[in-house]
């Protein structure tokens, strides 16, 4: 409310205040005063009244005669503010009272000193009775305090009257105030309101005091002056202000409509970039693809068939084939990461793993100039969170870096937690070249490297350490280099780590040794020595081998891989093996599958009774073990590989490697074929191209994800197609479980998926 109010109101209210606030002190410290010294004097009054009487009694005292004391206090009555009065003896028992006809036992007790007490109403003096130096009892009066009271009311009067004139004269002044201060600054505060109001500048204030109201409306007069003048010349400006805004309108129209012609051109630019990239992806890896996998199909034909000397040439061939596929990489992986379009895919990653595979891979590298190779691991670090691929890459660069400019000397591979604990640090030494403090600025820029003496002498296109600073980025981490000419380089790779997560297996097995392939052999078996030797012997013979441990696990491999010959053992826990031969006989799709029966038992004629092709006592020979399944062996009739491939010579060396493998194979130039294909024979496994004629590979999965019966058929994708996110998104369904870069994955790993995927697909279908 305080807010509304005037500035001449708010001063009175004010003065007001403090004037009335005064006057309270005042007149509260004069009672408080007052009060104080009546009390005093009466204190002192009663005091004295009671030594007379004790002068007067002390003779009735000591002779007891309480009449005589009765009638000295019978002399009180002069005084009508005195109510009670009494004479004690030394035995503290009233002697004589006033009014005689007081209620002596309603006397309050008697004291020890002379002693003076307020009560509410009231004032009790006690006094003792001393004669001779003997105490012969106590006196006591007692008063009401009317007369104080009576007092303080009289005070009242004055001191109202000084304060209404006080309060009088307070108002008189600020009426004085308004007058003299108040009304110009009034005036003032109207003018502006009208000046607010208007917009009239020509308004000028008068002057009616000196001092600093006068410094004030000369103040704002000037104000009103300058503003005038500066209207004045801002409508000088109006008229040719118009025209310059339509002027630069105009100019940023233009501007705007050239920056947006220049927008959609590089937006056009970056489409067709990214076409590009794509089509030259699938361009050069589809045949680069087929030329490697058929040097690993044309060695391992020379190498089974003794002729090792042109086995080196064949491998000079498929590592120019890598290194031209490497440099693909490197060059589209950096394109990709420059227009933004790279992006990391995180998954959990086993350390030890990747170091293996890295390991693999780069050591011919190192020892390849006499140098010595070592690797050291905490062995704390195992999984951590992170782009599996770009990880790899990573210390794969690093390892080919030190392994070009080190020669006679030593490489380490160091894996160590970091000093902060959710980083954990890679680190790649070597005893090379080394480099000056200007050259390690150099080395992560794009195409360069130490100088143009290193690449002469030494080659390579400068992209990959440029790449591993870019991934290390964008994984979060950071790459440093330390180095001293003639002494070496130590490059430094900090990355986040997360905690592992164990993955469990799904099954076993032991991957052929050879290309020549004459069939999968079942082993269920609870002994893991006997599979595992029963396992080597029959690998090196050319079996494909998968192994089960129990009963139930057998049972469902054998639904999902079909294989050729089962080998059971009897004397297995829970499930034994004569429970098992029983469910295999008893399955329409599994009763044709030969059983071989290894067991230390007399179980023959059971054996032979219940369906088994042949019963073998243990422990058995390499040549009665070979010689039984030789003449067991059957045809498998299960279902093929359905090869999806645009690209002849690829489909073709798809079909030599899976044929070679073991596996029957079907073939679809694009995804009608093969629709047509599933529908007439549903396949065990399809590999899947996804740059397509006609319905491409992303439309076929749609189709099969979108059928009942085919969306749990397993699909390995093998695509020249660079991917994007969207891309990647688009293929996680758990229908396709790996997706391979074509010339990235070898005759190996190819065969290492279907078998993994028929391992871990423990679901029958139908044949």
């Amino acid at each position: 409310m305080l807010k509304n109010l005037s500035v001449k109101q708010r001063l009175t209210l004010l003065m007001l205040f403090i004037t009335g606030l005064t006057i309270l002190g005042s007149y509260g410290s004069f009672l408080v005063y007052e009060r104080q010294a009546l009390r005093e004097a009466l204190v002192q009054n009663l005091q004295a009244q009671a030594g007379m009487l004790a002068s007067s009694v002390d003779a009735d005292l000591e002779f007891g005669v309480p009449s005589a004391s009765e009638k000295t206090l019978s002399t009180l009555a002069s005084n009508k503010r005195i109510q009670y009065a009494a004479v004690y003896d030394n035995t503290g028992s009233v002697f004589a009272a006033y009014p005689s006809t007081f209620s002596r036992p309603g006397m309050p007790p008697t004291r020890q000193e002379d002693h003076a007490e307020f009560g509410a109403d009231n004032l009790k003096v006690f006094h003792k009775v001393v004669k001779n130096g003997r105490t012969l009892g106590m006196v006591f009066i007692q008063s009401d305090l009317h007369e104080i009271r009576q007092r303080l009311i009289w005070a009242l009067a004055p001191i109202s009257i000084a304060a209404a004139v006080v309060f009088s004269l307070v108002f008189l002044a600020s009426l004085w105030m308004k007058k003299r201060i108040f009304s110009p600054i009034l005036q003032l505060s109207e003018s502006a309101r009208l000046v607010s109001e208007r917009k009239d500048y020509n308004i000028r204030l008068e002057r009616h005091e000196g001092g600093e109201l006068g410094v004030l409306t000369e103040s704002l007069n000037d104000m009103l002056a300058q503003i005038q003048a500066r209207d004045a010349q801002l409508l000088g400006y109006q008229g040719n202000l118009e025209e310059q805004v339509a002027q630069r309108s105009e100019q940023l129209l233009r501007v705007n409509t050239q920056l947006l012609i220049a927008k959609e051109q590089a937006e056009e630019a970056s489409r067709a970039k990214s076409a590009f990239l794509a089509n030259m992806s699938h361009e050069l890896r589809t045949p680069l693809n087929a030329i490697l996998l058929y040097g690993e199909l044309v060695s391992d034909e020379m190498e089974e068939r003794g002729m090792q000397d042109v086995l080196p040439d064949l491998e000079k061939i498929r590592g120019a084939g890598k290194h031209l596929l490497s440099l693909i990489d490197e060059i589209l992986d950096l394109s990709k990461i420059e227009a933004g379009r790279m992006t990391a895919y995180i998954e959990e990653c086993h350390v030890p793993t990747i170091l293996a595979d890295v390991v693999a891979t780069a050591e011919p590298l190192v020892t390849k100039n006499r140098n010595t190779f070592r690797v050291d691991i905490d062995p704390s670090i195992e999984n951590i969170r992170s782009d599996l691929k770009m990880l790899r890459q990573t210390i794969f660069n690093l390892l080919s870096n030190a392994a070009k400019f080190t020669h006679d000397g030593e490489v380490l591979l160091q894996v160590r937690p970091d000093p902060s604990p959710s980083f954990v640090q890679f680190s790649v030494t070597d005893t090379g070249i080394g480099m000056t403090q200007e050259q390690t600025v150099r080395i992560f820029q794009e195409f360069t490297q130490a100088d143009d003496s290193t690449t002469r002498k030494f080659g390579g296109t400068g992209l990959g350490l440029t790449l591993c600073r870019k991934f290390t980025e964008l994984l979060g981490g950071t790459i440093s280099v330390t180095s001293q000419p003639g002494e070496g380089s130590r490059f430094t790779v900090r990355l986040p780590r997360n905690a592992p997560t164990p993955s469990k297996a799904m099954g076993k097995f032991v991957p052929a040794q050879t290309s020549l392939h004459r069939g999968k052999i079942l082993i269920i078996d609870d002994d893991p020595s006997l599979r595992e030797a029963v396992s080597r012997m029959l690998t090196k013979e050319g079996f494909w081998v998968a192994m089960a441990s129990d009963g139930e696990e057998g049972i469902q491999m054998a639904k999902v891989l079909r294989p050729h010959v089962i080998t059971l053992d009897i004397a297995m826990p829970g499930m034994d093996g004569w429970q098992v031969l029983g469910k295999l006989k008893a399955d329409p799709d599994l009763k044709g599958i030969p059983v071989v029966i290894l067991t230390m038992l007399d179980g023959r004629s059971k054996g032979y009774a219940l369906g088994a092709s042949a019963v073998v006592q243990k422990p058995v020979s390499k040549e009665d073990l070979l010689a039984v399944i030789a003449s067991v062996e059957t045809e498998s009739n299960e279902s093929a590989v359905l090869v999806v491939e645009d690209d002849l010579a690829t489909q073709e060396v798809l079909n030599r490697i899976l044929t070679d493998s073991g596996w029957e194979s079907r073939r679809a130039l694009n995804g009608m074929e093969a629709l047509e294909l599933i529908q007439f024979e549903r396949p065990r496994l399809i590999i899947l191209d996804l740059m397509l004629p006609g319905m491409d590979g992303f439309q076929l999965l749609t189709e099969l994800q979108n059928h009942m019966d085919w969306r749990e058929i397993p699909i390995i994708v093998l695509t020249a197609k660079d991917l994007n996110s969207e891309d990647l998104k688009r293929l996680e369904v758990d229908q396709v479980h790996h997706v391979f870069r074509k010339g990235a994955c070898s005759k190996d790993e190819l065969v290492e998926a279907v078998r993994s995927i028929a391992l871990r697909w423990l679901t029958p279908t139908e044949s």
